[in-house]
């Protein structure tokens, strides 16, 4: 992870080089985005500018949840289900690694940063990321979305440790409430968000965390709490 942080500070410290390009990137993104008709960033980020409130419910979910969440279920799988912890462990660094290299070659400027293009910077409006921000970000880093790979694998590692179903679909719901709230507040497309969860499947599955087959996801969603309890009941060999 601390070579992670050194890769990014690097990243970062080329971000004044590359503005000019990551602001085509992100312009180029919003004409793909036209083209096929899922340009929904604007209207919805200008309808959340005009709420304050939940302007600033949105903004403070963005700057803390992403962060917080994710290591909390990280150090819950430490603890809980250590059978899973370094698959998981691995995947989160997975994720990282394919995004710095997305970056790197594909720098792109967040909607909010895109010059007359009427987006609000809705975090900035209600003093949210003045006042939660202890390091500067890399600005041109939207693609892939971090906030949407990391909700997934979020998502993944709850469905395999709990087996209530409420709980379960709390969980499924998280990923989509963070990318409701990336895209409101101008930080990301929803190509991102598509980007970022396809990170996410692919490091979970690349560590062998779930199968490739989706039926086989559901399988285990379902499965694996019981059969991790009736494997610890189950007596040790003698000798």
């Amino acid at each position: 992870m601390a070579v992670l942080v050194l890769v990014y500070d690097q990243l970062r410290n080329l971000a004044p080089t590359r503005r000019a390009l990551s602001l085509h990137d992100g312009f180029h993104l919003l004409s793909i985005e036209r083209h096929i008709h899922i340009d929904l960033e604007l209207p919805v980020n200008v309808w959340l500018a005009a709420h304050q409130r939940l302007a600033e419910v949105a903004s403070w979910y963005y700057q803390l949840a992403h962060l917080s969440v994710t290591l909390v279920v990280l150090v819950i799988c430490y603890l809980k289900r250590p059978d899973i912890y370094r698959a998981a462990r691995n995947a989160l660094v997975l994720i990282n690694v394919l995004a710095l290299a997305v970056f790197y070659v594909y720098p792109v400027a967040p909607p909010r940063l895109l010059p007359d293009a009427s987006f609000v910077d809705v975090t900035r409006v209600t003093g949210a990321a003045a006042a939660t921000n202890t390091s500067a970000p890399d600005p041109y880093a939207a693609m892939p979305s971090v906030h949407t790979a990391w909700a997934v694998w979020v998502a993944v590692i709850a469905l395999l440790m709990v087996r209530t179903w409420w709980v379960r679909l709390m969980w499924v719901v998280y990923p989509f409430l963070t990318v409701s709230v990336i895209v409101s507040t101008g930080n990301h497309y929803v190509l991102d968000t598509v980007a970022g969860a396809i990170v996410a499947l692919l490091a979970v599955t690349t560590v062998g965390l779930v199968p490739l087959r989706f039926d086989g996801l559901r399988r285990i969603a379902r499965a694996w709490p019981r059969h991790h309890d009736d494997e610890e009941r189950r007596p040790l060999p003698s000798g």
